[in-house]
């Protein structure tokens, strides 16, 4: 068990590399393309099915394209700086987890949103694809929780109050040593 908190900050690491590059090189797809990605048929495919059901046209489908790509390069530059944010730490000073937090928010979100024309469709075998990513977004989720237990949210104690409890101290520190005479029956 020595191993563990060690093991947690590495996972959550490679976890947010790999949906940073994975992020960041479709996004990095996307507007690199002179159709937005639309010449890739996985991704046209959603950005058809939700432009039928938003009854778009094609100006409307190259801006949901471009939209596509603003997520997914937001998406991986949220887990960019909390990657920063963990080497960061490494230095001092503390790790952002509202990064991460956002972060997998946003590869939730947008998982979801790319499986939606397929499951409105009836093809629930999207999901077989989508299952890896929210897996791993749960499991950096978990983890986050779990590093985060030993920090804990409890205010440093105020001046007041390291002072009441030194004089606690000192006073429960000087009744243990005070020895009393034992009473006698026979004393008067």
């Amino acid at each position: 068990m020595r191993w563990l908190p060690t093991a947690i900050p590495i996972l959550i690491a490679v976890i947010a590399i790999d949906f940073a590059m994975v992020f960041g090189f479709e996004a990095w797809r996307i507007f690199t393309s002179p159709v937005y990605g639309l010449d890739k048929p996985a991704f046209a495919s959603l950005v058809y099915g939700i432009g039928r059901l938003a009854d778009m046209n094609g100006q409307g489908l190259v801006k949901l394209a471009a939209f596509f790509g603003a997520v997914y390069l937001t998406t991986s530059l949220v887990f960019v700086l909390h990657i920063g944010s963990r080497i960061g730490a490494l230095r001092s000073g503390r790790i952002s987890h509202d990064l991460l937090d956002a972060g997998l928010i946003l590869a939730v979100m947008s998982t979801l949103v790319a499986a939606t024309p397929a499951i409105l469709g009836g093809a629930t075998d999207i999901l077989v694809q989508e299952r890896l990513p929210l897996w791993l977004v749960g499991l950096a989720a978990t983890l986050s929780m779990i590093e985060r237990l030993p920090e804990g949210d409890a205010p440093l104690p105020a001046f007041v109050e390291r002072m009441a409890s030194r004089l606690h101290a000192r006073q429960s520190r000087a009744d243990a040593q005070a020895v009393s005479p034992i009473a006698r029956d026979d004393a008067s």
